[in-house]
């Protein structure tokens, strides 16, 4: 087991965890969740709900009095590794009981590779042992920003590759930048957008006065891009430090830092 995030939250400790059950080759599971305990008695802390899903942890949140869980579930690798069809739909775990995903709380978007689920699970911190609601949206995902009601989540697109002397020579990838709205008791996609560059992490986003604000990295040079809430392009600076990477970045009210740097060689 690995344990990765803590929170204290009134009379409750919750840690994020992901736990690893291969007892045979090829046999097994990984499953990504948190333990709740009671620590009204600090000195004697009583578990009162344990709750998974199927995939490694991402992240975790809380907004509004609910937990927000992020996963991702790399189905067909489980699918190819030789298990049946069923792991094909993420699998939720709650205090010993196994359900799948509903069907009616997946989603496939458009331009998205098929290959991999992000769990978004939101648990009501007001009631530890009610309902637990399971989204999952089909795609890629490799980072993610939050605010109180939106979900970003970014993830690679192969667009092109080059070959040469009987081999590939290099690839080309764009972000895809996918919107999910948390504010209501179901995740639920909003929409999507391709992104000519990368995001180096989740301080290189920032959502402010109802618009998103990014700085990518790009092969020749660097920019701060503004999108508006359906993720279409309102502003861009570009041609920020030509040559150089992006080493960091933030925004803080109305002004963006970048922080760039030129990889020298060594001799």
């Amino acid at each position: 087991v690995h344990y990765h995030e803590l929170y204290k939250y009134e009379s409750y400790l919750l840690v994020g965890f992901t736990k690893y059950n291969f007892p045979e080759r090829n046999k097994g599971n990984c499953v990504s969740g948190v333990l709740i305990y009671d620590i009204t008695d600090k000195s004697a802390p009583v578990l009162v709900r344990e709750f998974a899903v199927d995939g490694f942890f991402m992240s975790s949140r809380i907004t509004d009095g609910k937990l927000v869980l992020i996963s991702k579930y790399q189905a067909l690798t489980e699918y190819f590794s030789g298990k049946d069809d069923s792991v094909l739909i993420p699998t939720v775990y709650n205090n010993g009981e196994t359900v799948y995903v509903p069907c009616d709380c997946i989603c496939f978007p458009p331009e998205e590779a098929p290959e991999t689920y992000i769990n978004i699970s939101k648990i009501d911190l007001s009631d530890i042992n009610g309902e637990a609601v399971t989204s999952s949206i089909l795609g890629k995902a490799y980072d993610m920003y939050c605010t109180r009601d939106s979900l970003y989540l970014w993830g690679t697109k192969l667009t092109d590759s080059y070959w040469g002397f009987g081999r590939m020579l290099a690839l080309t990838y764009d972000t895809v930048l996918t919107k999910i709205d948390i504010s209501g008791d179901k995740a639920t996609f909003i929409c999507s957008a391709e992104l000519d560059g990368n995001i180096l992490n989740s301080f290189a986003i920032d959502e402010y006065n109802g618009f998103i604000r990014i700085a990518l990295q790009r092969e020749e040079d660097n920019s701060i891009l503004i999108l508006n809430e359906k993720l279409e392009k309102v502003s861009e600076i570009t041609g920020i430090a030509k040559g150089e990477r992006i080493k960091s970045s933030r925004f803080m009210g109305n002004t963006a830092y970048v922080v760039t740097f030129v990889q020298t060689p060594r001799f």
